[in-house]
């Protein structure tokens, strides 16, 4: 959140909290009752596709990837992940797992999450959101 609150002042700030703060979790009766299958992964421990783009992997510090890539509050520096094509979002996340793509102003922080991912998990990640 660094990049999206730099220059806010501390009232802003405060007000900003206080306001996400009193907020209602919405329903997530719409969600899916069964995640996904990704035919990729292939370890018992490795979450599923569904588990790492709406909660993350909080062992491994990485964050839900739709708190960035979804459709509700996506932020417009961030491209959209849904639909796009499973091999594409392996070959993409493979690339910032090594280090080696380029990118935005931005890409040194997928960089860094998609370093901390196994290919199991990106493979269950791409699968998902490619099945959208």
């Amino acid at each position: 959140m660094q990049f999206a609150t730099a220059g806010l002042d501390e009232e802003v700030l405060r007000g900003l909290a206080a306001h996400y703060a009193a907020q209602v979790p919405a329903s997530t009766s719409s969600a899916p009752s069964t995640p996904v299958p990704s035919a990729s992964a292939s370890s018992q421990d490795a979450p599923d596709g569904a588990t790492i783009v709406r909660e993350g992997i909080s062992s491994k510090g990485v964050p839900a990837c739709d708190s960035c890539h979804g459709d509700t509050g996506r932020n417009p520096l961030f491209p959209r992940l849904a639909g796009q094509p499973e091999s594409y979002l392996v070959a993409q996340l493979k690339q910032l797992h090594e280090g080696g793509r380029g990118g935005t102003a931005y890409a040194h922080l997928m960089e860094t999450i998609a370093g901390r991912l196994s290919d199991e998990e990106i493979a269950a990640a791409a699968a998902w959101y490619a099945s959208r």
